[in-house]
């Protein structure tokens, strides 16, 4: 069956008029929508990388930045919900209560360098030794590295394992520094 020209032209108005009744309901042809979705994203996707006039290295420097940023503000919402001491408070509180010092630094580090009477478990053995801690579970534990950053992890692995523990700001270089021993 063979259409003939004012067949053609009857068919091409009625999808014309069924596509502006759409456009005028919906604001678009779903007809057309469909039929060309992948156009359509692909053209959208270029409408906004032109708009923004960003190419794939900026958006990928983007990405890496507000990873870093996400990190960052979660590092920041750790520490304010961590108990963290200065070292003279510390030395205070060595005095008046009967608070345990635990290194966290490596085996090497605490060769060189260390708080007489701490307690050593390294950070990355802290989960599988939390046991020896058990008999402290009643005192406060009192966190401390070279630096103050790795303390801050484990101060959060104890809190979370149920222990009471807190930070050494700035760790056993602040401890040093202030002239403490």
């Amino acid at each position: 069956m063979q259409l003939t020209k004012a067949h053609a032209a009857s068919l091409r108005a009625e999808c014309y008029s069924k596509r502006k009744q759409q456009i005028q309901q919906h604001g678009f042809s779903i007809g057309l929508l469909v039929r060309h979705r992948r156009l359509l994203w692909r053209q959208l996707m270029r409408f906004k990388l032109k708009v923004f006039n960003l190419d794939t290295s900026q958006i990928i420097l983007y990405v890496i930045i507000g990873v870093l940023l996400f990190l960052y503000i979660r590092r920041m919402l750790l520490l304010r919900s961590l108990k963290s001491y200065s070292p003279s408070e510390v030395a205070e509180k060595m005095k008046i209560t009967n608070v345990v010092l635990l290194d966290v630094r490596t085996a090497g580090e605490r060769q060189s360098n260390s708080i007489k009477g701490s307690i050593h478990i390294p950070l990355h053995e802290l989960r599988r030794r939390a046991e020896e801690l058990q008999k402290y579970k009643n005192r406060e534990i009192i966190c401390y590295c070279a630096s103050g950053n790795r303390s801050v992890s484990a101060t959060a692995t104890l809190n979370k394992l149920g222990f009471n523990a807190a930070n050494l700001k700035g760790g056993i270089a602040e401890w040093n520094f202030s002239g403490l021993r």
